[in-house]
């Protein structure tokens, strides 16, 4: 059952044109904060496969420093360890160091239970502003353009 979810949810994915990025200067903005020395780093609940897709497919490897899947590590979201593991594998120390941002309640649990320095939520998801907020959320902003 698992692996026809998979392989429907690649075909949804990946006919002509079915994905983009959320912004066409997202590479732009993504690559100054990097030339600023911030680390970009991806997490997703989706499989590693489906991840690797997404990422090549968005030409994404261009404008991150690294990425985890919920299931390269012992639990997945609320839990922090896919914030933990790409802290480790950037050498940052400090939690309070780091920005968590995602357009899910869930998001901003795992950001509020990695202790990240923010949990920042985007609208541009599935999640209200409201709900966003009550999960808390420390600032909401429309899209991760307005970082």
């Amino acid at each position: 059952m698992l692996d026809n979810f998979k392989k429907n949810l690649k075909k949804s994915f990946f006919k002509e044109n079915a994905i983009k990025l959320i912004h066409p200067d997202l590479p732009k903005k993504f690559n100054s904060l990097r030339s600023e020395g911030v680390k970009i780093a991806l997490n997703t609940g989706y499989s590693v496969d489906i991840q690797e897709v997404l990422i090549d497919s968005l030409n994404m490897r261009d404008f991150i420093d690294g990425y985890i899947s919920s299931e390269s590590v012992e639990h997945g979201r609320p839990d922090p360890f896919m914030i933990k593991e790409l802290m480790n594998r950037f050498n940052i120390d400090n939690p309070q160091e780091v920005a968590k941002l995602g357009d899910t309640t869930i998001d901003i649990f795992e950001g509020k239970n990695a202790n990240c320095g923010l949990s920042i939520g985007v609208l541009t998801g599935a999640e209200t502003k409201e709900k966003l907020i009550n999960a808390g959320a420390d600032m909401v902003l429309n899209s991760v353009m307005d970082l």
